[in-house]
């Protein structure tokens, strides 16, 4: 990377995008209360079944998510 694109800001960017995507920022979104209330609908509309969002909290975590994504 040049000087210049250091001073423009790129830097600052590219690291901005990085955190923004990482497993941890992703695993954060997908937990989000709101997240996890629209799956919750979602789910009881497929199947009928209203599981709790602290279950699917679990499962979410257990089954879906990378472990190292969840610290």
């Amino acid at each position: 990377m040049t000087r210049e694109a250091i001073k423009r800001g790129v830097l600052d960017a590219l690291w901005r995008q990085m955190r923004a995507t990482s497993p941890q920022s992703i695993a954060r979104a997908v937990l989000a209360p709101s997240v996890l209330k629209a799956l919750r609908s979602e789910l009881h509309r497929q199947t009928g079944h209203l599981s709790s969002i602290d279950e699917i909290a679990r499962l979410v975590k257990e089954t879906v998510l990378r472990p190292d994504a969840c610290r």
